[in-house]
């Protein structure tokens, strides 16, 4: 089974996606691949997505998964447009697990953060959230493709334990 973790930003998918990858989990984080090439070709993600069409980073995932040689669950996080997560259901057993969080906890993190992106004005993050999320096509994930969401509002021990409940009722020990 492959998980993608769908969310908008500072809803948690890394820290679901790390827990998962201590518990043994195979993990990938699709925003190393977008930031590689933005790096590699020197432009923004957007001409990425123009240039090598927008399902390219679900590609260059799979393509590392097939590597793979156990076929154990793999997590994937970050991923963002409908044609990524469509790639994925086309071409495997898909579940997608959408995180959400309300927009002031949301903010509540990105301030924890401390990256130099930050956003410090609570309007200018929504602001930019709403930008992204319907550019991109999140909000259409989230419309049309989440399997199950996680309601991400409290403890990181509760996502903890949220997350443990979707793998162990896909593993059979409801």
């Amino acid at each position: 089974m492959i998980y993608l973790i769908v969310g908008k930003s500072c809803s948690g998918k890394t820290s679901a996606r790390e827990y998962l990858e201590s518990k043994g989990v195979k993990s990938f984080e699709a925003s190393k691949y977008i930031k590689s090439y933005m790096k590699k070709y020197n432009m923004a993600p957007e001409e990425l997505f123009g240039k090598f069409g927008k399902d390219f980073v679900s590609k260059l995932i799979f393509k590392e998964i097939k590597k793979l040689k156990r076929k154990a669950s793999i997590v994937i996080s970050g991923l963002r447009t409908p044609e990524e997560i469509i790639f994925f259901k086309n071409n495997s057993e898909t579940k997608i697990v959408g995180i959400k969080a309300s927009d002031n906890i949301c903010f509540q993190r990105n301030l924890e953060r401390k990256r130099e992106d930050i956003l410090i004005k609570f309007e200018e993050f929504i602001k930019k959230r709403i930008k992204f999320n319907s550019k991109i096509g999140l909000t259409e994930v989230f419309q049309n493709y989440v399997d199950v969401w996680i309601e991400n509002e409290n403890t990181f021990e509760e996502l903890k334990m949220k997350l443990n409940e979707i793998l162990d009722k896909e593993n059979g020990n409801n």
